[in-house]
């Protein structure tokens, strides 16, 4: 679970079948997923990559950025690597990718993410020309197994007069691709400013099933 309290917020590895003692742990923080006010950590199903543990975190934030975590070893969460994604061209730039487009994508590895504060991780986000969305509030997987696994859904909830960002909100596809997590296609697949506050209102929360995704707005 990701708290979304601050720029150095942490993630928390919870166990919900534990018991009502297991509140009072304090080792519950995992450094190796970084710091920023992450809406939400996702862990992708155990198919979607064998014999490996990947998570991918939205930051609600001005700058926000989805950020990726990878290890090699099946249920670790302190001994990965953590990315931002970015365009392959490196434009930052939420808004220039048009509705309905497909952009090649991939993620640039974050230096020091398990000691970096978030104000260190966010100056890196800029500085490695991860893409800048207007908040990254929740994201979920296409159900169904196999290739479905792979096939990201995330709200970006937008921001009010911010230069380069969504206001209305956004709703993209992120296809990864099979046999590398760090490689994938972009695709903005709903735009509340194709018909500003009659169709899609900031979207907020989201439930990707087989064949639908449901969206939760906040306008």
């Amino acid at each position: 679970t990701a708290g979304e309290t601050g720029p150095d917020s942490p993630v928390h590895a919870l166990d919900p079948f534990a018991p009502a003692s297991d509140r009072k742990r304090t080792d519950r923080i995992k450094p190796a997923l970084g710091r920023a006010s992450m809406e939400n950590a996702l862990p992708l199903a155990k198919d979607a990559y064998a014999g490996k543990t990947v998570l991918l975190m939205g930051e609600d934030d001005t700058d926000a950025q989805l950020v990726l975590y990878v290890s090699n070893t099946v249920g670790d969460l302190d001994n990965g690597k953590l990315y931002f994604l970015r365009r392959t061209n490196t434009d930052p730039v939420e808004m220039a990718m048009a509705l309905r487009t497909t952009y090649d994508v991939e993620f640039v590895e974050i230096d020091n993410a398990a000691t970096a504060t978030g104000t260190e991780i966010a100056a890196q986000s800029i500085a490695k020309k991860a893409i800048q969305f207007g908040r990254v509030e929740d994201l979920d997987y296409r159900k169904g197994g196999g290739a479905a696994s792979r096939e990201i859904y995330f709200a970006v909830t937008g921001l009010k007069n911010a230069t380069g960002k969504s206001m209305w909100g956004r709703m993209y596809q992120l296809v990864m691709d099979a046999s590398n997590p760090l490689k994938g296609k972009l695709t903005p697949v709903a735009d509340g400013a194709s018909n500003p506050g009659q169709d899609l209102i900031n979207p907020d929360n989201i439930c990707a099933t087989e064949n639908f995704v449901y969206i939760q707005e906040d306008g």
